[in-house]
């Protein structure tokens, strides 16, 4: 049985397909094996929710990361990387059971991951922190010090190409120095200059180049057994306007908030207080959630039902979240990253998304019933029974693969 790598494309959606395809380390992989478009990705189409999808092959609802950010305003937007909330069994636990070794670079929610044998997690820092501090803590120490001391000078901040040649640089000293069984490793560059500059932005289609170059320097130093696995998360979508149904809950007297500035994504943001409702936003769709108390309140209902009316009439609120939607998502329910379920789910039409301020061209979060929206899997070989219609499928693949059951 030979190795297997997750490389993940973040936000390159199928229809970049076409673009990817005229490059050479791209192209040469699907030559070599399969190319699958126009997959299915899960509801809430964020980051960490639908990489946490394909660690485990079950939706948010089940495993539990229904957000990229934890949702509760006093942690005001504080990451989930904390890979201990995931309530479902991982790719990389199951690799361990099999005596396999693991390195991780970059892939979102593994801090603290002990299954894995070498890991830099990503690790989104609040104000105030260290980000070499706060990575030793939640990865692996070693192989992380061994990586800021080499490659240090590669870096600057969160911006791109940078943070992705970085990456790229220390999975290959792993590979070479440590020949893991298993690898995974999240590429964002498409993603970041995405946000910054629209889905068919020159800068964007230059984000490709970027990947396929690294997807080179990654295949030239892995042996030649070693299945690939090349996909991507979600897509995105061009906006034009954001939406902030909070300044509406605030005119309502239902929560006040502070404007502050968030230092690591350079921009501006808005710290809730003394809330009985607030909406968790979550780029194309946003979530009701009341405080611990608001049940209590003798006119909750009647509440609940003035928001929704007033809400709808945004210019830019699409639709209500369906009952199916709200269950895959997880934010139904209680979940490890908030005490209780949301009170209903809002989605933006196209064009718009849901944030303090309009600092984004491209966003995603977007139910999946967008036109344009499907994402792709790219395996370097012919695989007997590979059909990947969705994300999950991908989770399948991988454990078929290496040999792994995703039996708890």
């Amino acid at each position: 049985m030979g190795k297997l790598i997750l490389i993940s494309f973040d936000a390159v959606g199928s229809d970049e397909l076409d673009e990817l395809l005229t490059l050479p380390n791209f192209s040469r992989l699907v030559k070599q094996g399969m190319l699958f478009r126009d997959m299915k990705t899960v509801f809430i189409s964020n980051t960490y929710p639908v990489h946490t999808s394909i660690a485990t092959g079950v939706p948010p609802g089940v495993h539990g990361i229904i957000s990229n950010t934890f949702i509760d305003p006093a942690e005001e937007g504080a990451w989930c990387y904390d890979s201990r909330r995931i309530k479902a069994k991982t790719l990389w636990r199951a690799a361990r059971e099999k005596g396999l070794k693991t390195a991780s670079v970059l892939w979102p929610v593994t801090g603290y991951a002990k299954d894995i044998n070498w890991n830099l997690p990503e690790v989104v820092i609040r104000k105030g922190e260290n980000q070499v501090v706060q990575n030793l803590k939640a990865g692996s120490f070693f192989i992380q010090m061994q990586a800021f001391f080499r490659h240090r000078q590669l870096m600057n901040g969160i911006s791109q190409p940078a943070l992705d040649n970085f990456a790229v640089h220390v999975m290959r000293d792993i590979i070479r120095e440590k020949k893991p069984d298993f690898m995974l490793l999240h590429l964002t560059s498409f993603d970041t200059i995405c946000h910054e500059f629209g889905r068919t932005a020159p800068e964007t289609k230059k984000a490709l180049e970027y990947l396929d170059g690294f997807l080179g320097e990654i295949r030239a130093v892995l042996e030649e057994d070693t299945t690939v696995i090349v996909f991507s998360d979600h897509a995105q979508l061009d906006v034009h306007a954001n939406l902030h149904p909070n300044l509406l809950l605030e005119k309502m007297g239902f929560l006040k908030q502070t404007e502050s500035y968030d230092e690591v994504f350079k921009k501006s943001v808005n710290i809730i207080s003394e809330y009985r409702y607030f909406f968790h936003y979550a780029g194309g769709s946003a979530f009701l959630f009341g405080s611990p108390d608001s049940a209590s309140d003798g006119k909750a209902q009647e509440n609940v039902e003035r928001i929704k009316k007033a809400v709808l009439e945004i210019q830019g609120v699409d639709r209500l979240l369906s009952a199916d939607e709200m269950k895959e998502s997880g934010f139904a329910s209680a979940s490890p990253l908030y005490p209780a379920g949301a009170l209903f789910g809002i989605c933006a039409k196209e064009g718009y998304h849901f944030g303090d301020t309009h600092y984004e061209k491209g966003t995603h979060g977007y139910p999946l019933d967008r036109p344009r929206y499907g994402v792709f899997c790219a395996v370097n070989k012919r695989v007997e029974q590979a059909d990947c219609a969705s994300v999950l499928d991908i989770t399948k693949l991988a454990a078929r693969e290496l040999g792994l059951s995703m039996e708890p």
